[in-house]
């Protein structure tokens, strides 16, 4: 992993665990969209698809998928809000509990691509040891 992949693995982590803290699982869309605002995630997708059972009665299917996530989330019901939000606590759920991971096929959060252009050199080296000695304290 490159130099510049480290900080911005390392800032992202550091930055969406400072962020995440207090959680509102009673309406995860709105939860969802509270990172949005806050810059925390992307824009989630969701995806709506509506076919009938074999008595003729709706049934709705939501998938909902977030940039640099390689899952997407389903649900399905009879009511396509009640699916939403299904969809959106599996989503909300994966970013709370999953542990990001060091690896070659991490890529940072469009919205942090460009943040260490803005850090000198020695700012950027400064990180790295801050992100190696924790990672080595972590093991």
């Amino acid at each position: 992993m490159d130099v510049e992949s480290k900080v911005l693995n390392f800032l992202c982590r550091e930055e969406i665990k400072r962020k995440i803290k207090r959680i509102d699982y009673s309406n995860p869309v709105s939860q969802l969209h509270e990172f949005v605002q806050k810059e925390i995630i992307m824009e989630p997708i969701y995806d709506f698809t509506e076919y009938h059972d074999s008595n003729g009665n709706p049934i709705w299917r939501c998938t909902v998928s977030l940039e640099g996530i390689p899952n997407n989330f389903t649900s399905e019901g009879i009511s396509k809000k009640e699916v939403k939000q299904q969809a959106a606590l599996q989503l909300l759920k994966f970013l709370v509990e999953t542990e990001v991971k060091e690896s070659k096929e991490w890529a940072p959060p469009v919205f942090l691509s460009g943040s260490l252009a803005l850090l000198s050199d020695e700012e950027k080296q400064k990180l790295i040891q801050e992100f190696d000695a924790m990672r080595k304290s972590n093991q």
